[in-house]
């Protein structure tokens, strides 16, 4: 019955990123004890990739541009992803948490600066990493969480957005400025490669 409260709770305090951060931290204490590889291969052969995906980023790396992935999922999972997947050539910096292992055993904790910062954190961290400045960084996102780290970047994508998520944007009166200033873009198909005459 917990497990089940916790998950009606993450769901719906997505919509505000601080509580969403906070029940992340109850998610990862539900899996204290449990086998890190085992939890992990099993979450592997249930990831399926957005469509897009690869042609975007070999696009990207063409036009040199960076690649950095800006995540609230655990950044070993999310590499071995990358690596199952033959993308992780292409990233050029994870800004994910960490899900805590010892002795390759969760221990229910998780850290890392997106779940301190909001994911907001990123955008000091690839100013410093790549020398660039807010207005040359393009932050594409889906959800939520997102939504502050798009108030902070230059140009955002909104990338098949959920009905809350859209109706956030619009009673958020900067967002919607965003979008009126050419700063902030939606795209509903479902393609990756949409996302790119917006970069």
């Amino acid at each position: 019955m917990e497990k089940l409260k916790i998950e009606i709770d993450f769901l719906q305090d997505n919509m505000e990123p601080r509580k969403f951060f906070k029940l992340a931290k109850k998610m990862a204490m539900m899996g204290k004890g449990l086998d890190y590889e085992s939890v992990t291969d099993m979450m592997l052969k249930k990831v399926k990739l957005t469509k897009g995906v690869e042609r975007m980023f070999k696009r990207l790396k063409a036009d040199n541009h960076k690649i950095v992935i800006v995540s609230t999922n655990d950044g070993k999972f999310i590499r071995r992803v990358l690596q199952k997947e033959g993308l992780l050539k292409y990233v050029d910096h994870i800004y994910a948490s960490d899900l805590v292992v010892k002795d390759g055993v969760l221990t229910g904790e998780i850290k890392g600066d997106v779940v301190k910062t909001e994911k907001k954190g990123a955008v000091k961290k690839v100013k410093s990493l790549f020398r660039t400045t807010e207005k040359n960084i393009v932050y594409i996102g889906d959800g939520l969480t997102d939504l502050p780290i798009m108030k902070l970047v230059g140009r955002s994508v909104l990338f098949r957005p959920n009905l809350i998520t859209r109706a956030e944007v619009m009673k958020d009166k900067a967002m919607r400025r965003m979008e009126k200033d050419g700063r902030l873009f939606v795209v509903h198909e479902d393609n990756l490669m949409h996302a790119m005459q917006f970069v």
